[in-house]
């Protein structure tokens, strides 16, 4: 007796289940066909791209893809081998999506199809990769994913070098070298390696961000992308990094971060030598080197961008187009970043404190500018006066003053003024507004600099030096009057 015939007497009443991969077979005899997988060692190898076939018509039926005898989908791409195939899958187009599941209401136009979509619903991912968390509906399915951990990364692509485990992921890799890119979005003209990949991004275009996160407002081309983004709302961030306590909520996103503390950057630029902590990102900086950015540079500031899309945001800033506007306050800004940004204002989210003080900040822009004013880093200054200020807005601000900029105006008296918070302390005059006291004395001043100034006088503190006479004072205008007596 074989080993074939011996597992399947011994699976005979286990509802024809493969007892080495835990794969279910409706019929006995679709069991047989699929222990020869396991148990047969005659292979047939394709001698293009080395990929290995257990039965000879499988292996057929993969030649013809080399010889050219596909049959490609006018609707959407795909590619098929045999013409029977293709007119199979056509029903997808045609027929209407009539069976609908009662949970989350998406449609099938086949009744098979819905039942193994259902099955994600009540198995509830039971089946779990032990190393990084990642659930799956189906055991063969975590089958599959084991093979990212526990297989090498043996084929590499001999132009980039990134690795591969399968040779198949390899030859679809190397496509992207060898087609140049030849299908060509007709209305923003980026190009694609694939048919499949143009008809996806032309989406982008034609349906026009249909689907709409009614939490946050974001927009998404397809309904699967917009119930994943909806889990960042609704699932808890259950997933802490102990080592900065930022909140994941997937295990797989917490596992990448923490790759940020522990590899400290060891993918470093071979062109400029900056680090960073994932691959990844070192192939999108590679992008400014590589890349001509004559295509995409900012024709009124000159700033060169990598990519269309970010030049196209840069460009709203100088033509003043604010078209995302806050509910909460109605003001418009430039992009959906900026919108997120500026929501945590309103609800008081500050995720990064300052070691020193113990301030906290908003934005991790606004920390590294606080920290410099700790430290007295002072990298930008006026070639005017020589006067070194902490950030390059502050220059630009302190520039205006030299040459009699003063586009701040009073709407009550007219009166201008260079700084913006010099106009805001001209307005609370008007209205007599004192919202500074003095701790010791009680006093109340309109400004905040008004109170600096004054509690000089209650330590003696006087920083204002006459270079004439060598008088000191504690207030800038009291040392201004004085010098004009000489």
């Amino acid at each position: 007796m074989s080993d074939r015939e011996i597992l399947i007497g011994m699976q005979a009443g286990s509802n024809h289940q493969c007892d080495i991969c835990g794969k279910d077979f409706s019929r006995k005899f679709c069991l047989k066909r699929h222990l020869d997988t396991h148990l047969s060692l005659e292979r047939h190898e394709c001698d293009i791209c080395g990929k290995e076939f257990l039965h000879e018509v499988s292996f057929k039926r993969h030649m013809n893809v080399h010889m050219g005898l596909e049959n490609d989908c006018d609707i959407c791409g795909k590619n098929f081998t045999y013409k029977s195939l293709l007119e199979r899958h056509g029903y997808i187009h045609t027929r209407p999506n009539q069976f609908a599941c009662k949970i989350c209401g998406k449609k099938f136009a086949d009744k098979s199809n819905l039942k193994r979509h259902i099955d994600i619903h009540t198995h509830q991912n039971q089946f779990a990769c032990k190393i990084c968390g990642k659930k799956f509906t189906g055991k063969s399915d975590l089958k599959r994913h084991m093979d990212i951990h526990t297989r090498p990364n043996q084929f590499a692509c001999k132009i980039c070098w990134k690795k591969f485990t399968y040779k198949s992921n390899l030859k679809r890799h190397i496509d992207i070298h060898t087609h140049q890119n030849q299908f060509a979005c007709k209305i923003c003209w980026k190009k694609f390696a694939d048919k499949s990949n143009l008809k996806r991004h032309i989406d982008i275009h034609t349906h026009q961000n249909q689907f709409v996160c009614k939490i946050c407002g974001k927009k998404f081309t397809g309904k699967s992308d917009l119930k994943r983004h909806m889990d960042i709302h609704t699932r808890p961030n259950q997933f802490a990094c102990k080592i900065c306590w930022k909140k994941f909520t997937y295990k797989s996103n917490l596992k990448r971060h923490i790759d940020i503390h522990t590899h400290q950057n060891q993918f470093a630029c071979k062109i400029c030598g900056k680090k960073f902590s994932d691959k990844s990102y070192v192939k999108r900086h590679m992008a400014i080197h590589t890349y001509s950015n004559q295509f995409a540079a900012c024709r009124i500031c000159g700033k060169e961008f990598t990519r269309k899309g970010v030049l196209v945001t840069h460009m709203k800033i100088h033509l003043g187009i604010k078209n995302i506007q806050c509910d909460i306050c109605g003001k418009e800004l430039t992009h959906q970043d900026h919108l997120k940004t500026h929501l945590k204002m309103h609800f008081g989210i500050k995720n990064y404190q300052c070691d020193i003080c113990g301030k906290e900040f908003t934005l991790k822009g606004n920390l590294n500018r606080h920290i410099k004013n700790h430290i007295g880093i002072k990298d930008n200054q006026c070639d005017v006066c020589g006067k070194e200020v902490t950030r390059q807005v502050d220059l630009e601000t302190h520039l205006k003053m030299h040459f009699g900029i003063k586009d701040n105006q009073c709407d009550i008296c007219g009166k201008e003024f260079t700084y913006k918070g010099d106009l805001t302390c001209h307005i609370k005059r008007h209205f007599g507004i004192k919202d500074n006291q003095c701790d010791i004395c009680g006093k109340e001043f309109t400004c905040k600099g008004d109170l600096s100034s004054h509690m000089k006088m209650h330590f003696g503190f006087k920083d204002n030096l006459c270079d004439i006479c060598g008088k000191k004072f504690a207030r800038k205008s009291d040392h201004k009057r004085h010098i004009h007596t000489h």
